[in-house]
């Protein structure tokens, strides 16, 4: 820290000075330097690098110490200058080669240039974002360097995944860039591939390696840049092009164009949009593997009790009377097979807790809600005006706080437990013919009737109460996203509600369209509460008919009482089954108006095609310019990163500016 003397400053309060600027150096100029008028010399450079070389700590705490002495009121100061002193040093200083903002020659500019090292080039991307199109083939990314461009650099450049992906939306690219002394620039070109899924705003990275640089330099700033795909593709695929059967891409017209839209292939083109990310695939596939080892057990445990009522309760000459010799001897006793349905009941549960403990780390549903979570915000942030204005108010909350937790736990969660639910229906269908064939008993069509008359009643009912379900559900989303626009008016004009004098009028404003809401709910309800008591009754009657017919074909001993208890079992389990199967349908169908809100807020046009213009735009006149600035003789050639700014005032005082 430079020593000021009292009787010539170092850097005077009085004087006008200049500070010449560029990103990486401040030099500060006396205004008889630029002038051209001579000075006194002083001895203050002496002493200066006396304090910085020679001498002691103690010597430098002496001087200290009888400057505050003599000078008291300078301790505000020079607490001041220090605190500067030490963010400058952090914060501005880029580099060791740079001269420091607190070099003791720091004013004599000419010394400072000649005393540094040769001037090392700087590379940086052209523009840290770069927009293009999925139609487009390949996109051209610009690597530029400027400083003394008399010799070679080096400096390696390659791409990295962000939300595009490699070999899937662009060819990676790995390559050394070699400047050959006298080239400003060199264009890389990246390229793309075409993709019929759709995408929200892809993105990768491409990075100058700083390890990698030989006589050269990165710039802070630019040594990596963001490429910005443009998917053109509709949500959730290309079968529904929502966009196509829409007069324009506005709100209403969308929404309209949905009435007509087939909502339930809307609903599949998305199950298998979500169903390609490789973690909810993988998740997935291990998920109905999981369950259908639950299934298995199931059967396992319909086995055991008919091997109980059969063969250990009711057997007699079928088991010695002598104890058992051996181990064979032992597992054909009672006892014995009495193990052997305890372990048969306890081993594959505990393997079935296991799996239950493991599926919560596949992240089939948090996978699943990232991705739409995440696509909603990239398309919510590149919207174009047009579209920020025609968003319905609270839609966005709506669908981020409640449609995309619907879609993936009601949609694409409740396919899978559908799934599962058949999975169980094919097992129980598979135990009923091998246990006849195993036991020896003629396969009865009472035991079958229900996995075949089920879904013909249950497709029928859907389609007779599909218009009802749908009608009540629309009504309860209108009167939720109004309930939700009434709570963010009342949220964002709270203060002018209340200086206005109609704080009681939004009161009983927001209470009326709770009562609406309350009301809908209660419909809503009901009408779900009808439909899954179809099933119910459905499964009851065809269980008290078997009831009935097998329980006179046991007393005639026609059958046996264990399969017959067994098929009593199972007709309880299908009869769960399918209402667990009608349930989910109604689930499914209720997230439809969601998905349609959705379905639209994905669809809006953005504006990264008015990004890409101006951004190319913008790259043509910079290298238009730069081509102007080379044509200069190679004295008074100026490079368009080193621009310096002067800057002129009066009782300029630089430390507090630094520290500022």
């Amino acid at each position: 820290m430079p020593v000021a003397n009292e009787d010539e400053p170092l850097l005077s309060n009085s004087k006008s000075c200049n500070v010449w600027c560029d990103s990486s150096k401040v030099i500060v100029q006396d205004e008889h330097e630029l002038t051209g008028e001579v000075l006194p010399e002083v001895s203050e450079q002496f002493t200066l690098q006396w304090l910085k070389e020679e001498a002691e700590e103690e010597d430098v705490v002496r001087v200290m110490t009888q400057l505050l002495a003599a000078r008291p009121e300078l301790e505000a100061s020079l607490l001041t200058a220090i605190n500067a002193c030490q963010v400058g040093m952090r914060t501005l200083q880029r580099k060791s080669t740079w001269p420091s903002f607190f070099d003791p020659g720091m004013e004599h500019q000419e010394e400072v240039l000649e005393d540094r090292p040769t001037d090392v080039p700087r590379l940086r991307f052209t523009t840290c974002s770069y927009f293009v199109g999925e139609e487009e083939e390949k996109v051209e990314i610009e690597v530029t360097r400027s400083g003394n461009l008399n010799y070679p650099s080096k400096v390696h450049l390659h791409t990295n995944d962000l939300s595009a992906k490699a070999g899937v939306n662009y060819v990676p690219e790995s390559r050394m860039l070699v400047f050959k002394p006298g080239v400003d620039s060199i264009t890389v070109s990246v390229t793309l591939i075409a993709s019929d899924e759709w995408s929200p705003t892809l993105e990768f990275e491409v990075i100058l390696e700083s390890s990698s640089t030989a006589n050269a330099e990165l710039d802070v700033y630019g040594r990596c840049a963001r490429v910005k795909i443009d998917d053109k593709d509709a949500f959730p695929s290309n079968v529904v092009d929502v966009r196509k059967l829409s007069k324009s891409l506005s709100w209403e017209h969308l929404r309209q164009a949905l009435e007509n839209a087939p909502l339930l292939i809307l609903m599949s083109e998305y199950l298998k949009l979500n169903f390609r990310n490789d973690t909810v695939r993988r998740g997935t596939i291990k998920m109905l593997m999981a369950l259908q080892c639950h299934h298995l057990y199931g059967i396992l445990r319909l086995f055991l009790s008919v091997l109980l009522v059969d063969k250990v309760f009711k057997g007699g000459e079928e088991f010695p009377s002598e104890p058992p010799q051996s181990l064979s001897d032992f597992l054909h006793s009672r006892p014995g097979m009495l193990v052997c349905v305890m372990c048969g009941m306890l081993v594959p549960f505990a393997f079935l807790h296991y799996l239950d403990y493991v599926s919560m780390t596949w992240r089939v549903g948090g996978a699943s809600r990232a991705q739409l979570l995440s696509a909603l915000v990239r398309r919510l942030l590149h919207y174009d005006v047009s579209s920020r204005i025609d968003i319905k108010q609270g839609a966005e909350i709506m669908a981020m706080s409640k449609d995309v937790e619907d879609i993936v736990q009601n949609g694409y969660m409740g396919v899978l437990e559908i799934i599962s639910h058949l999975q169980n229906l094919a097992t129980v269908l598979a135990y009923q013919v091998i246990s006849r064939l195993i036991l020896q008993e003629p396969i009865s069509p009472w035991s079958i009737a229900p996995l075949a008359v089920h879904p013909i009643l249950l497709a029928l009912f859907a389609v007779c109460r599909r218009s009802a379900t749908i009608h009540v559900q629309q009504a309860e989303n209108v009167e939720r996203a109004s309930l939700v626009s009434q709570m963010q008016s009342v949220t964002l004009n709270n203060t002018i509600i209340r200086n206005l004098g109609g704080v009681a009028k939004a009161i009983d404003q927001f209470e009326r369209g709770i009562a609406s809401f309350n009301a809908s709910c209660i419909n809503t309800m009901q009408v779900m509460k009808n439909n899954m008591y179809f099933a119910n009754w459905m499964g009851l009657v065809m269980l008290a008919a078997y009831t009935l017919v097998g329980g006179l074909e046991v007393v005639d001993g026609k059958m046996r009482m264990g399969i017959f208890l067994a098929d009593i079992t199972l007709f309880t389990q299908i009869n769960i089954t399918w209402s667990m199967i009608c349930s989910r349908g109604v689930e499914i169908n209720s997230i439809l108006p969601g998905l349609e809100r959705v379905v639209i807020l994905m669809n809006l046009p953005t504006d990264l095609p008015d990004r890409r213009k101006l951004l190319r735009h913008l790259v043509s006149a910079s290298r238009g310019m730069r081509s102007i600035m080379e044509t200069n003789s190679p004295e008074k050639r100026l490079h368009l990163d080193d621009l310096p700014l002067f800057l002129k005032a009066e009782d300029l005082n630089i430390l507090p500016l630094l520290h500022a």
